[in-house]
Parts: C-alpha cells; structure tokens; sequence
C-alpha cells in the first residue's frame, strides 16, 4: 500500500510518496517540494 504525505523538512514543505515494506521497514518512493496548493491543504487540514 502507497501513501502520499505533506509536511515540513528541513523548513520546506514536501510531498513524499512512500510504502510500508514490512512492520519496521518503509520504502521512499519519491520526493518533492509541495505546490502552494499542497501547502493550503496541509493548513486547512492541521491550521496554522
């Protein structure tokens, strides 16, 4: 199963996409800085 999550790193927000390989192991499939429209939906989601 795949799972997309935004937040912050290093004070940028980003977009990885990752998978759980196993109950201790989980895979980075990909990365990258999140559009302004990612970073509004991060905020209504958790606020400010």
């Amino acid at each position: 199963m795949r799972f997309i999550t935004i937040g912050l790193l290093g004070g940028e927000f980003v977009v990885i996409v990752h998978a759980e390989e196993s109950e201790n192991a989980t895979r980075i499939i990909s990365m990258r800085k999140a559009t302004k429209y990612e970073e509004t939906i991060f905020f209504k989601a958790f606020g400010n």
